[in-house]
């Protein structure tokens, strides 16, 4: 059995991190109470956090907004949530807030009749705003509101019908894809993203979202793709593929290409990886009847130009890592070099308002530089980047640092080392 999603975003966060988001949610509903500040001592200890997941991994902020959900109530309504729950573990608390839920509220609540039915679209909203959040928050704050709502989703199928009850659980599904995303390319914890994936699967089961299912097996082809295992990588491609054919726009099958390409140019397969690209081009122009949806706000003719110039950049450099290259493949390594200093943009904006791909494009445009021996302007990009990521963690970005160090001249990386540690701590 897989984790559920509270366990992955665990696993990724540690329990000292769940206990802080969910002091976070005591302390705003105490601010919703009018609590004085002091006068509350009610906390989560890390202990009990894991010691609820040892039981059937109920998060509590999640408790209370399950039950203010199904109950109408707000949470001032709620007296237990203001109790210490430090030293009481996960039966005990679920005991005490059971015996006032189950005992007490649900039955009353009863004779007044069914719930009210939950407001699909303003779960939508909400999930459109975490989405178009995501470049600008803290990467593990990403992962926390997107399985919180995720779980809020899960909490609203349970009385949601028919057509709103598939939008629920198709929108509980791409907060879920969120959580993965942040997970694996800011963070760069493959396992839980893998984990996290997972759950977004089970929730797109039987889903109608094509395009949504395509995203999610073409985000799931990166984690092998990247590791190596091209095998594995196709397979996910060729199930996004086959979904991305029943509705998806130019921009997501595009995408899709991108993704091939540079998934074969870590696997080594440079020729395969820059024919992909062109197809990537091809469907682009071409466009199509269906449009892109709302989400695909990560791709388009700008970060295609990215994917060209990483899959071009990791061709040159096994040419001219080498050290057999001719004199002809070192001046086709050299125009593949220059290909890709064409197509990396450099951001018009300071480096503390960087997006997370602008660090990837500014050490790209590093590697190139070393490349073709231009250390100097090199560091000076690294730098750059490097106060960046500073301010906003991508894991996808350094793992492009390493390249450097490996591209740079060995009497250079001393200097990157020390950017390195000035701005990153490494």
């Amino acid at each position: 059995m897989g984790r559920s999603l509270e366990e992955a975003v665990i696993h990724l966060g540690g329990a000292e991190h769940a206990a802080e988001a969910f002091n976070a949610c005591i302390r705003e509903i105490e601010t919703a109470q009018g609590t004085p500040p002091g006068r509350s001592r009610a906390t989560v200890h890390p202990s009990t956090v894991r010691a609820w997941l040892r039981g059937a991994q109920c998060r509590y902020p999640i408790v209370i907004r399950a039950v203010c959900d199904v109950t109408g109530c707000s949470p001032d309504k709620l007296g237990w949530v203001r109790s210490s729950v430090e030293d009481v573990d996960r039966r005990e608390f679920l005991t005490g807030a059971g015996v006032l839920l189950g005992g007490a509220i649900l039955p009353l609540l009863g004779d007044l009749g069914a719930p009210p039915a939950p407001d699909p679209d303003e779960f939508t909203r909400r999930a459109a705003e975490l989405w178009g959040a995501y470049s600008t928050t803290d990467p593990l704050t990403v992962v926390y509101r997107a399985a919180d709502h995720a779980e809020h989703g899960r909490a609203l199928l349970a009385r949601a019908r028919d057509s709103d009850r598939r939008q629920i659980a198709d929108v509980t599904g791409l907060c879920t894809l969120l959580a993965g995303r942040s997970a694996y390319f800011d963070l760069g914890q493959a396992g839980p993203a893998q984990e996290i994936w997972a759950v977004a699967e089970r929730y797109l089961a039987g889903s109608n979202d094509h395009p949504l299912l395509a995203c999610l097996h073409g985000h799931q082809a990166f984690v092998p793709g990247w590791a190596g295992r091209w095998h594995e990588a196709e397979n996910e491609l060729r199930v996004a593929a086959g979904h991305a054919r029943r509705g998806g726009g130019p921009g997501l099958r595009s995408w899709l290409h991108a993704v091939a390409a540079e998934c074969l140019s870590r696997c080594g397969m440079p020729r395969e990886a820059l024919t992909e690209i062109e197809r990537a081009r091809e469907t682009l122009t071409a466009g199509g009847a269906n449009p892109d949806p709302w989400w695909l706000d990560f791709f388009d003719a700008q970060r295609l130009d990215g994917f060209d110039a990483a899959v071009a950049l990791a061709a040159g450099r096994e040419v001219l890592g080498s050290g057999t290259s001719t004199q002809r493949t070192t001046r086709h390594a050299l125009d593949r070099v220059e290909r890709a200093l064409g197509h990396l943009h450099t951001p018009a904006t300071l480096p503390t308002e960087y997006t997370p791909q602008d660090c990837v494009t500014v050490l790209d445009r590093a590697i190139a530089y070393a490349l073709i021996h231009d250390d100097d302007h090199a560091l000076m990009l690294a730098e750059t980047a490097c106060q960046s990521l500073a301010t906003r963690a991508y894991a996808a970005a350094q793992s492009r640092l390493g390249t450097l160090f490996d591209t740079l001249p060995a009497n250079r990386v001393t200097e990157l080392c020390e950017i390195e540690r000035t701005y990153l701590g490494a």
